[in-house]
């Protein structure tokens, strides 16, 4: 999405900040770090973003479909809550 809309640059700050794939199953998580072993590392016992110099591999990512090779865990989303709003 980002190339496709022109951008050169992008910052994911929930991956700087939140814990990886926390809330996700460990084999999805692992799925996505076989995947793309670049782009992840496991540290800490949990899968997270590789940033070495303040840069991402995304060579895994240069082939078709989006983020091809992994999978997600449809079963085990959960609906996002509809924030109440005061009045």
């Amino acid at each position: 999405m980002v190339n496709l809309i022109g951008l050169t640059h992008v910052e994911r700050n929930g991956h700087h900040f939140v814990d990886g794939f926390a809330g996700r199953p460990a084999a999805e998580a692992r799925g996505f770090l076989a995947a793309h072993p670049g782009l992840y590392r496991e540290s800490h016992g949990r899968v997270r973003l590789a940033i070495a110099k303040g840069r991402l591999a995304l060579g895994s990512l240069d082939c078709p479909g989006f983020a091809a090779g992994a999978e997600l865990d449809v079963s085990a989303m959960e609906p996002m809550l509809k924030p109440s709003w005061p009045g």
